[in-house]
Formats: structure tokens, sequence, C-alpha cells
């Protein structure tokens, strides 16, 4: 009976673990969507650097947990994000009591979250939501048995309808032409991907250790 309780309570600490690491995830990309700079002379988001540890996590869950629990997570992260962000842009427009200067700078560095949570809601709940069925599906079928392929090829696909909402609605409005908005998309989907294959790497040793840990007598 001990054992047993223990196993559960590895399950749920991993489970806790991995949600905590997805919701940080999309909240940190989110603070670095405006954060434009230039990679081997092409730009894009800075945000493309910590965004795709969401899509290595939501692999992950729905890989030892299941689809429900991985759409589940994302319901809860989405709706974090949104009250997060949309809290963020409400206090932009806050006088500070102390300096101006600070309430100025708050503004227009925070300001447009409200933008980038409109944004990145629409956008994540198709793009995660393509990734997490592809992903159930390769799984189920049996149609791509290593988890490094099956999370790539899932990534991949969510990506594209991710970036492809995204940054119209975060960009479309701003003093970029919509060359660069595409330039923006192509870039980053190239460099997410790249960081997504890395990810997965590490993730398959992740789903390795969680279901030895479950499985271990």
């Amino acid at each position: 009976m001990n054992n047993l309780n223990s196993k559960n309570n590895t399950h749920f600490i991993f489970l806790a673990i991995l949600s905590m690491v997805f919701i940080s995830a999309i909240l940190i990309s989110d603070i670095l969507t405006y954060k434009v700079i230039a990679i081997f002379g092409m730009t894009t988001s800075m945000a493309l650097l910590i965004y795709p540890i969401s899509y290595a996590v939501s692999d992950i869950v729905t890989e030892c947990y299941g689809r429900k629990v991985s759409i589940a997570i994302l319901i809860s992260g989405l709706t974090l994000e949104l009250l997060i962000d949309y809290m963020i842009s409400i206090a932009s427009t806050v006088p500070n009591q102390f300096n101006h200067d600070y309430s100025v700078a708050f503004s227009i560095a925070l300001g447009p979250m409200k933008t980038v949570a409109t944004g990145a809601v629409i956008a994540a709940f198709f793009g995660y939501l393509v990734n997490i069925l592809i992903m159930s599906y390769f799984k189920k079928s049996n149609l791509i048995k290593a988890f490094v392929w099956r999370s790539i090829i899932s990534t991949l696909l969510g990506e594209a309808v991710f970036l492809s909402i995204a940054y119209t609605i975060w960009f479309w409005s701003s003093d970029l032409s919509a060359g660069k908005i595409a330039q923006m998309v192509l870039v980053s989907y190239i460099f997410k991907l790249a960081f997504s294959c890395i990810y997965a790497v590490i993730g398959n040793y992740v789903v390795k250790w969680i279901k030895g840990s479950l499985t271990a007598p």
C-alpha cells in the first residue's frame, strides 16, 4: 500500500513540475514577444528561444499522461496567460504615484500585453491542439514509434499553425510591412524547429525517466 502511494505521489510531482514549466514558458515568451532581435542578419522575436519548450513539455505530458490531461493543462495555461497578460496591460494604464517616468516605461514595455494575449491565446489554442492531437494519433496508431520523431513532426505542424495566426495578430497593426512579418514568421519557424529538435531529444530522456520511475517496483 505504501509503495502504491509513493508511486501516486511521484506521478503527481512529475505532472506538477511539467505543468509549471509549460505555463512559465508561455508567460516568459509573451514578455519577450516584442523584443525583436537580429540573428544572422534576420529579424525575429526573442520569444523563439523559450516558446519551443512549451511544445516539448506538451509532448511529454501527452506521451506519459495522455491527451485529456495535456488538453486540460493547455486550457489552464491559456486561461492564466490571458488573465496575467490582461492584468499587466491594465496596470500599464495606472499612473505610478512615485515616478511618472516609471509609468511611461512600464506602459511602453508592457502595455501591448493585451494584444500579445489575444494573439497568443487564439493561436496557441489551435497550435497546441494540432500538436496534441497529432502526437496522440501517432502514439495510438503506432505509425511513428520513436518519441523524438513524433514530437518533432507534431511540433512542426503545431508551430506552423501558431505562427501564421499569432504573428498576423501581433504585428499587423505595427509599422512592419507584410513582407517583414512574413520574414519573421519564416525565420521564427526555422529557429523554433531547430530548438524543438534539441528539446525533443532532451524530452525523450525525460519521458524514459518518468515512465521508468512510475513502473519501478
